[in-house]
Parts: structure tokens; C-alpha cells; sequence
């Protein structure tokens, strides 16, 4: 039974937020492995472990949805989770990107 779902914005990076340098394909494929292994802590339902995630580098791939995550972690304290879809945005205009997840929570 699906107990709960979360659709949301993970990581922004590139020129729109800040970053001095922009995105290429070697960027987005680091960004996408660090977003995967933080998926994998949310998807493990590891609400300390996905809090601390964000600790080394002090969340330098501005993800937002940090606090909402780790709260529907703790709170509802599910089991398990399923990873349904992991997408990027490159926005060539800005030289950024916004990546974005759906994961159902059991």
C-alpha cells in the first residue's frame, strides 16, 4: 500500500543561482551521482543519514526540499521507498540546471 508520495525540485546549479561556472555534460553527470546517492538515503527512509547528506559541503547543490524531506522522513517514519522517475532540466539560456525526483514512500 502506498503510504505517501513526494514530487520535488533537487538540486540548482549554474549561472541562474550563483555558481561562477556553468553546467556541462561532466557537471551534470556529478550532480546526478551525488542526487542518486541522496536518493538512495531518502529511498532507505534514513532521515539522519539524508540530513547529514547535506553537512560536507554545506548543501552546495542548493537543494531545497532538505527540510520537507527530512521532516515526511521522521514524521511519518516509513519503511521503504521507490524511486519512479529522476530527471534534469539544462537551461541553456543560463547555463543551469534544476534536477527533479518522484518516489513513492511504503
Amino acid at each position: 500500500m502506498c503510504v505517501s508520495w513526494a514530487s520535488v525540485d533537487l538540486s540548482h546549479v549554474g549561472l541562474k543561482f550563483g555558481d561562477e561556472r556553468g553546467i556541462d555534460d561532466l557537471r551534470a553527470q556529478s550532480i546526478e551521482a551525488a542526487d542518486r546517492s541522496m536518493l538512495e538515503l531518502i529511498r532507505s527512509a534514513d532521515a539522519e543519514a539524508f540530513f547529514n547528506h547535506f553537512r560536507p559541503d554545506h548543501n552546495l547543490r542548493n537543494v531545497d526540499a532538505v527540510t520537507a524531506v527530512y521532516v515526511l522522513l521522521h514524521v511519518l517514519g516509513m519503511a521503504r521507498g521507490e524511486l519512479i522517475d529522476y530527471q534534469q532540466w539544462r537551461e541553456a539560456a543560463t547555463d543551469s540546471l534544476v534536477s527533479f525526483a518522484g518516489m513513492s514512500m511504503y
